[in-house]
């Protein structure tokens, strides 16, 4: 271990390389079971999200390892890899899913289950529902291009 503070104690200089070898050893590991690094995508925020989902899956896989039984790192991620994405995904959806059924209800002045049976018996309402969809998706493929 080397520093170019000469003042340094040993115990100090010990500490800063202990959080060092902690960091690297996330990295590894991350770039090796959970792809970091491999997302193609060109979007910034995309990178980002990438990149988060990523270490949260980690943290997940970590507490995993600590409160279970003591397997080793490897067995951890290939059990709960895709179970911790699957179920991260689909409660943001169905979070952000909610947030919306949540602000329409308030705007028409009606209950968020009032608003979601009126969606489901009226057909017009449906047919608005699926025209409002398509327009998101040809929205979010020109953001692709």
């Amino acid at each position: 271990m080397l520093t170019s503070d000469i003042n340094m104690p040993f115990v100090k200089a010990f500490e800063i390389y202990q959080i060092r070898w902690n960091i690297e050893v996330l990295v590894k590991e991350c770039k090796g079971y959970l792809g970091l690094g491999s997302c193609q995508a060109r979007d910034f925020d995309e990178q980002i999200a990438d990149t988060t989902l990523c270490f949260i899956t980690y943290t997940v896989m970590a507490l995993e390892k600590r409160f279970g039984e003591y397997e080793t790192m490897g067995e951890v991620f290939a059990c709960l890899k895709e179970e911790v994405m699957a179920a991260t995904l689909w409660k943001r959806i169905l979070a952000c899913l909610e947030r919306l059924l949540n602000v329409l209800a308030e705007r028409l002045g009606i209950s968020a289950g009032e608003l979601i049976q009126s969606v489901i018996c009226d057909e017009g309402a449906a047919e608005d529902c699926e025209i409002m969809a398509r327009a998101l998706e040809d929205s979010r493929r020109k953001t692709e291009e």
